[in-house]
């Protein structure tokens, strides 16, 4: 369910925004997540949850969306 679906968008974004150590320098990083929920073919899918990243992009960083 949509729920479940942004919880599991936040839990991801938690992880991404984790700081990155790499040679001594600290990274922190940020990522824009679109998710699709329904039922549909593989492509119609993926068209939805590239559309939902757009939109999480157009937002602002650190997004998650979710397209029906």
């Amino acid at each position: 369910d949509e729920d479940t679906a942004l919880a599991l968008g936040g839990r991801l974004q938690a992880a991404i925004r984790r700081p990155l150590e790499v040679a001594g320098a600290e990274y922190r990083l940020t990522g824009s997540i679109g998710i699709a929920l329904g039922r549909g073919d593989a492509d119609s899918m993926l068209a939805a949850a590239d559309a939902a990243v757009y939109e999480a992009k157009a937002a602002g960083r650190g997004r998650v969306e979710l397209r029906r």
